[in-house]
């Protein structure tokens, strides 16, 4: 906490959301307005039945969790989560996961740990769907506007929000 509290500063929206665990309502440097997280939860859109897109984090034996959530046509829900759990089991989980929901596309988090299991999820998939490889450092799409993918596919999440285009729980 004391590491954090020089890093951030004790009252940062930083601060407030990584070590509090609250929502930095409505500062600049938050990454959702509670009027944008509003608007997604508010927003109600029919799942298309076609095939959705996963959208995966990984974790391994740490604190965090590993997620799994299906976007169909805007609506995105959990699909699931589970902890301490080795990769190739995680890599499993992620396959089973796309052939049950039938996805056509399967985005995993690449950095770190989620590089192998991106390699043994293509290995795993067959053809059946598509394996992506997200680096939220990669390359931003206008260096001028947004340092790297994250920040911009952040931004571009926020304004689907605003739009009505994504209907979260």
């Amino acid at each position: 906490v004391d590491s954090k509290r020089a890093e951030y500063g004790e009252g940062s929206p930083r601060w407030v959301s990584r070590v509090l665990g609250e929502f930095a309502y409505d500062t600049e440097a938050s990454l959702f307005t509670d009027a944008e997280l509003s608007r997604g939860f508010d927003t109600e859109i029919l799942p298309s039945g076609g095939r959705p897109v996963l959208g995966v984090d990984v974790a391994r034996f740490g604190k965090d969790s590993s997620v799994i959530y299906v976007n169909d046509g805007g609506h995105i829900r959990l699909y699931s989560s589970w902890d301490k759990a080795s990769g190739t089991e995680t890599a499993a989980r992620i396959h089973r996961a796309a052939l049950d929901t039938g996805a056509i596309e399967v985005r995993i988090d690449g950095t770190g740990l989620g590089g192998p299991i991106v390699d043994q999820v293509v290995g795993l998939c067959d053809g059946a769907y598509r394996v992506i490889e997200i680096k939220g450092a990669g390359a931003s799409p206008d260096r001028e506007q947004w340092h790297n993918w994250r920040a911009w596919s952040y931004d571009a999440v926020r304004h689907d929000m605003l739009a009505g285009r994504i209907d979260i729980d």
